[in-house]
């Protein structure tokens, strides 16, 4: 060893050398035992700790090798036992050993599946790395026994097991075992539990008398020790042996002389008659005493003198060596560049934080003025605008209150909606009157002497029964059957002559084509409706935007009939003008928060009103007002007025609707506790079958990340204020860090939306793709996925598409919530810069480490992501069991 090496201080999560006592005596005798079987043999250490171990079987071994996940522990192991050639040491994880399959021909690990939660996964590295015709030597505290004795629960022991649990853990991977007993009885004593012929007579003492018991198992130990194999026949036969230290004897005999002693002083003060006797007695008994002290003097010289020429011999060893002075002299350059790091970051974090002031004060100036004006203008609108602040200030700590505003503001909007629906009743009456059509050639000619020739055109292009040039174009109605168009007239006709068939209507404020994630979604429900269950009759209503909305193939080859409103606001009125009124639907389902503003007059012609908000605007008004109060962002009054009446609408909606269907966990469980109901449920989104349907089909593909470019695709819709905060927060934060560590890397941006705004970050590292007719290409050919999502919801598609492809992903916790993903197994999760940058240079860098984790995501995508695997959801949903 090396002299000149600092001990580790001991804390209870592992054993240090410099300790004595119990402790000593059980963990040198696990490693004596194990010296039986690694005679010119590779060994792996798995969890060394300080690396004593290691050491003592280097001497014995071909060749050892000690792994601990602590940092420190391989740095103490490497400069105090770096003596021997054949001995090395490096940092790893138990659950993810970095070694090739059958590499070693003996595993041990003492004291270590209790410390983890993840002990399959622990045996199955274990399994994989050792030889077909190794050996493991492994132990584990016996739980009934292991807390009574230590009279105190073990901080750092996160899982111990009983002898059937252990035994259970170890029959799934190894046929052969032989297991021991462990016990300090004076010294330590490891027996055989199977060992029937060597029976071991034990005495105890309870207190009040002495029993004496006989069997082979070592009455509760306190550890199980397990010797394994996968072949009955390989199984080494490692006898029961005690392990004492080498001074117990000196010390029996100290105390046999010093009980002598204590005797004979007693019998002195009691006898005062034979007191001279007795002091005669008790010289000759100092002076055999003096004489046994000497004795053991002498040996303990000679014991000492053999020491000394050990530590002389490692000495002159040592100084051979050369002392790697640059090594301290390199960690306090890094010290100091880690300090003015942080001094930069802190100057940073403060320059940001007096910006983040400065705004929130230009924010607070200008919403001044702006209530001044609204002040001076709309006097009784300001006193509604200060009671409303008053109200959402108090949101924070009462929900109970905002119910209650709430409450109200669903009075006045059944109000307003009351009175446009008796404004549209009139003005549709008046439309229809013969005095509107007797009156139309004079508001032509009123808006020829007005000066509006766009409203005259119109005019006359109605008249004649023409589009005029500037009206929305509405493509033509959705085919039936290929050689019959679906009219407002057979649409009817279809109604009328398959009364029997299970009827849904869809309602979507925006059409459903692949254009966006929110239609891809509702495309891939139907879908699945349509493969499982063809003689359902299922209709759509929307509105038509040719300029964003792609290509119309999907719903043609969906749905029986599609009808297009001529306005954004999908009114019960315009569809009963296209389909003649005569339509009943068993399932309305009203997709995106718009389409449920007409949810009263929908129940006219629906048994069960389904409500898709996509995206909770409750909780996104709660989290933007939390993070406004804890000071890390901003909320404008206007964005805050128009948050609370979309939050208002969206609880009124709830409430009202059969059946409220979230496209997350997080959202379903905050709006079921929000409006007390339990009618909220949540149809996660899965990994589409139209878009993706080829990366399904190729799942058992082979990946191969040494092929790829060093690139990292964030895939998102950019109309989302949620998708942009996450954007900006990579660019300025995460993206230089990892350009530092990985500086030929390439961050490609691929989705719908305005992405003017960074433009400035435009590079040879940084691609704005924007919108693109088909994802695949460039998921597949990245190496890294990213969803940075610092609130909001929608992200789980993403991570799930980048796992199809077997392309592993960094992202933010707010991602993860709701997934089966595990952190550092299948996915990295990382909320800090620093740490969501070194995940991703990682996974650029180690292309090995991308393979596992790619593999492993994508067959979690596939058996818990598929849309194949929610259809009983479906169907509940759809009520189509008994369709």
């Amino acid at each position: 060893m090396n002299p000149e090496s600092t001990e580790m201080e001991f804390t209870g999560e592992r054993f240090i050398p410099t300790e004595h006592g119990k402790i000593r005596l059980e963990h040198y005798h696990r490693y004596a035992m194990a010296t039986e079987i690694i005679r010119d043999k590779e060994v792996l250490d798995v969890a060394c700790g300080e690396g004593y171990g290691s050491f003592l079987m280097a001497a014995l071994a071909r060749n050892v090798t000690g792994v601990d996940i602590a940092d420190e522990a391989v740095e103490n192991a490497i400069k105090k036992y770096s003596l021997r050639k054949n001995l090395r040491f490096q940092q790893g994880n138990a659950r993810l050993l970095e070694f090739p399959d059958a590499s070693f021909d003996v595993v041990t690990s003492f004291e270590t599946i209790e410390h983890l939660y993840e002990q399959e996964e622990m045996l199955s590295e274990i399994n994989r790395v050792l030889r077909p015709d190794g050996v493991l030597v492994i132990s584990s505290p016996n739980k009934l026994v292991y807390d009574r004795e230590l009279s105190a629960k073990n901080e750092f022991h996160v899982k111990e097991l009983t002898f059937e649990e252990f035994d259970q853990l170890l029959r799934g991977r190894f046929t052969a075992i032989q297991y021991h007993g462990q016990r300090v009885i004076a010294g330590s004593i490891i027996k055989q539990l199977q060992d029937v012929g060597n029976q071991l007579l034990v005495w105890s003492d309870d207190g009040e008398r002495i029993q004496k018991s006989t069997g082979s198992l070592l009455p509760e130990p306190v550890y199980f020790l397990a010797v394994c194999c996968h072949e009955p026949a390989l199984l080494p036969n490692i006898r029961s042996s005690v392990f004492y230290p080498e001074d117990i004897d000196l010390i029996r005999q100290n105390e046999i002389t010093i009980a002598n002693l204590a005797s004979t002083l007693e019998s002195v003060i009691e006898d005062r008659d034979a007191r001279e006797r007795g002091v005669e007695q008790l010289k000759e008994l100092l002076t055999q005493a003096v004489a046994l002290e000497e004795q053991n003097r002498a040996s303990l010289i000679s014991v000492i003198d053999e020491k000394s020429t050990a530590i002389e011999l490692l000495q002159t060893t040592v100084r051979d060596l050369i002392i790697d002075r640059d090594f301290l002299k390199s960690s306090r350059e890094q010290l100091l560049i880690t300090h003015e790091e942080l001094v930069l970051e802190s100057e940073e974090s403060r320059r940001i934080f007096h910006e983040t002031i400065k705004a929130l004060a230009d924010d607070r100036d200008a919403s001044s003025a702006e209530l001044r004006d609204l002040h001076t203008a709309h006097h009784d609108l300001s006193t509604h605008v200060s009671t409303l602040t008053a109200s959402l200030a108090e949101l924070t700590t009462e929900v109970g209150e905002l119910r209650a505003c709430l409450a109200i503001t669903e009075q006045q909007l059944n109000m307003e909606r009351a009175g446009h629906q008796a404004a549209e009743k009139m003005l549709c009456h008046i439309l229809k009157s013969r005095s509107w059509k007797v009156t139309k050639p004079l508001r032509f000619i009123l808006r020829i002497m007005r000066g509006d020739f766009q409203g005259a055109r119109r005019s006359i292009a109605t008249f004649l029964g023409k589009p005029s040039s500037d009206a929305p174009q509405i493509p033509v109605a959705h085919q039936v059957q290929p050689a019959e168009l679906v009219t407002p007239q057979n649409a009817s006709l279809l109604a009328t002559t398959v009364p029997d068939k299970h009827r849904i209507l869809l309602v979507s404020y925006y059409c459903p084509t692949r254009a966006h994630a929110g239609g891809l979604r509702i495309l891939d429900i139907y879908h699945q409706i349509r493969t499982h269950h063809p003689d359902a009759i299922l209709e759509l209503y929307t509105h038509a935007r040719p300029s964003i909305d792609w290509e119309y193939s999907d719903v043609n080859n969906i749905f029986d009939a599609v009808h297009y409103s001529p306005a954004e606001e999908l009114s019960p009125h315009y569809f009963q003008d296209l389909t003649g009124g005569l339509e009943k639907y068993d399932v309305i389902d009203l997709q995106f928060h718009n389409s449920a503003d007409f949810l009263d007059q929908w129940r006219e012609i629906g048994k069960k009103l389904l409500f898709t908000p996509m995206e909770s605007v409750a909780r996104n008004l709660i989290i933007d007002m939390s993070t406004a109060l804890r000071g890390k962002g901003g909320i404008t009054l206007r964005k805050l007025l128009a948050s609370t009446k979309a939050a208002a609408e969206e609880i009124v909606f709830s409430s009202k609707a059969d059946q409220v269907v979230c496209v997350s966990r997080t959202d379903a469980s905050f709006l079921k506790l929000l409006c007390k109901s339990k009618k909220v449920t949540y149809l996660e989104t899965a990994i589409s079958s139209l878009e993706f349907a080829d990366a399904i089909d190729s799942i058992d593909t082979p990946l191969n990340p040494e092929k790829k470019d060093r690139a990292i695709v964030y895939v998102a819709y950019f109309g989302s204020e949620t998708n942009v905060v996450a954007l900006r927060w990579y660019l300025q934060q995460v993206h230089p860090l990892v350009l530092e560590k990985v500086p030929d890397y390439k961050l490609q941006v691929v989705g719908r939306g305005d992405l003017s705004e960074f433009s400035p970050f435009a590079s040879d590292a940084v691609e704005l793709v924007g919108e693109v007719p088909f994802l695949a290409p460039h998921i597949s050919n990245a190496k890294v996925g990213i969803a940075p999502s610092l609130g909001g919801s929608g992200f789980r598609g993403k991570v799930n598409q980048y796992a199809i492809f077997g392309v592993p992903s960094v992202i933010s916790r707010n991602s993860a919530k709701g997934l089966d993903y595990q952190d550092s197994i299948d996915i990295f999760v990382a909320d800090v810069p620093k740490h969501f940058a070194e995940k991703c240079a990682t996974l650029l860098i180690d292309d090995k480490l991308n393979q596992t984790m790619g593999e492993k995501a994508r067959k979690k995508a596939i058996s818990l992501y598929s849309w194949e695997s929610k259809l009983a959801q479906i169907r509940n949903i759809y009520s189509l069991e008994n369709a």
